[in-house]
C-alpha cells in the first residue's frame, strides 16, 4: 500500500476494514516521485528510493535473500510476510 497523501496514517485495524484483508507491508510515501514516474509514464530512475523499496517487498515476497547493502525493509503495517503464503 502507497499512502499519497501527507495526512494521518492507516492503523493496520483501519485498512483491514478498508481492504477486508490484513495489510502486511506499506511502502514510504514517494507521492511526487512515483506522480513524476506516472506523468512521464516511465518507472522511477532505478536508485530511485520508491524503486528500491519495491525491490525490496518484491525480495521479500518472493522468499529471497535481502541485496547486499540496500536500505531497510519496508514499513511492516499488520502482521508479517510469509513465505507459507
Amino acid at each position: 500500500m502507497n499512502q499519497i497523501e501527507e495526512t494521518h496514517s492507516l492503523s493496520g485495524r483501519q485498512l483491514k476494514q478498508i481492504f477486508g484483508t490484513h495489510v502486511f507491508a506499506s511502502l514510504p510515501r514517494n507521492s511526487e516521485e512515483l506522480h513524476n514516474s506516472c506523468v512521464l509514464r516511465n518507472l522511477p530512475g532505478e536508485n530511485s528510493h520508491i524503486r528500491q523499496e519495491i525491490a525490496i517487498l518484491a525480495r521479500q515476497i518472493a522468499g529471497l535473500p535481502e541485496k547486499k547493502g540496500s536500505p531497510s525493509a519496508p514499513a511492516v503495517v499488520c502482521g508479517k510476510i510469509s513465505q507459507d503464503a
